[in-house]
């Protein structure tokens, strides 16, 4: 039992990846704040697209909403 218990604190194996996912997982974390910042102002813009096509389409085909 003290062998095992000795390897088992020895062993850096899981430390690894241990490691490796917290870093996966703040690398995602990152991705959604940054999508989060970025997703009102791509919103207001694709909002202003659709107007724009709303505007220039009405006169030709009346109100397409």
């Amino acid at each position: 039992m003290r062998g095992w218990i000795n390897r088992f604190r020895r062993d850096q194996r899981g430390a690894t990846i241990l490691e490796y996912a917290m870093l996966i997982a703040l690398i995602g974390l990152a991705c959604v704040a940054v999508l989060q910042q970025l997703g009102e102002p791509q919103q207001a813009t694709y909002k202003k697209v659709d107007d724009t096509i709303q505007k220039a389409a009405k006169p030709a085909f009346g109100d397409i909403k």
